[in-house]
């Protein structure tokens, strides 16, 4: 039998200090995903108001449909799993 001296047994809540470390690991990983978002953000931004140009000008010159932009707050539009909107 192994004791691990990290962990303290407190009466009727055994494994407090084990689940802490799991919600710290979760937090942990939702605010690196809230950093690559916001990264993903700014990119998108500026492909639209930069790159978007570009080929929209060679379509024109082709006399073919340019690329509309999509609005900005698409990303930040909550739904639902069935593809219902959730309300904020």
């Amino acid at each position: 039998m192994r004791i691990n001296p990290l962990k303290k047994n407190i009466p009727g809540q055994p494994e407090v200090a084990f689940r802490t470390g799991r919600i710290d690991y979760q937090f942990g990983c939702i605010d690196t995903l809230k950093r690559e978002l916001h990264g993903t953000t700014k990119e998108s931004e500026q492909l639209l108001a930069q790159d978007l140009a570009v080929p929209n000008e060679s379509l024109k010159a082709k006399g073919q449909q340019p690329i509309e932009a999509p609005p900005a707050n698409v990303a930040n539009q909550k739904t639902s799993g069935s593809g219902g909107k959730v309300s904020n």
